[in-house]
């Protein structure tokens, strides 16, 4: 499930309609960058991926996609984020913004009845701050650092963590 959900926000992001894409910032020439959280990979065992592109001289749009196991439990996350740059430049600098989506959650259990209460979907809304530099002389490595936190409001009675916290190192790379 992870693997499609992954390959779809790939596609996605090359397949783009250009009305649908942003315009480039007036200091920088990408409006794209795609990224990955390898810390969080390799101390947390969480897998995530993230795309974003610009919509306005300071604002933005991105789709992410999460795999994460915590507190015996598995989570699947797909949100959907909107940034505002707060110094005016898209993709560089200092951003809040909001977090909105779908997330499945799931345990194995022995019992099939306790296991059902245990497992299901939610829908989640939340915020973000975060801080994006791109590097490099032509401005294409982006290395993000964020935190933020999201409720999770689940469609059936869910014996499972309601509120998630959202930590962010990824690296990217922008097109």
């Amino acid at each position: 499930m992870l693997r499609t959900v992954l390959g779809l926000i790939l596609i996605g992001c090359f397949l783009l309609p250009s009305g649908a894409q942003g315009q480039a910032g007036a200091d920088h020439e990408y409006d794209r960058i795609a990224s990955l959280n390898p810390l969080a990979l390799v101390v947390l065992g969480l897998v995530s991926a993230e795309y974003e592109q610009v919509l306005g001289d300071n604002t933005s749009w991105g789709i992410s996609a999460e795999y994460f196991d915590w507190r015996d439990r598995t989570y699947v996350s797909m949100d959907g984020k909107v940034r505002y740059y707060v110094g005016g430049r898209a993709l560089d600098g200092l951003s809040v913004g909001a977090v909105g989506g779908f997330t499945w959650v799931g345990r194995d259990d022995d019992g099939e009845d306790e296991a059902s209460r245990r497992s299901g979907s939610a829908v989640g809304l939340g915020f973000i701050a975060e801080n994006q530099w791109l590097l490099g002389t032509d401005e294409r490595l982006a290395v993000t650092l964020g935190v933020g936190g999201k409720r999770l409001f689940f469609l059936r009675n869910v014996e499972a963590q309601s509120v998630l916290p959202m930590v962010r190192l990824s690296l990217g790379w922008a097109f």
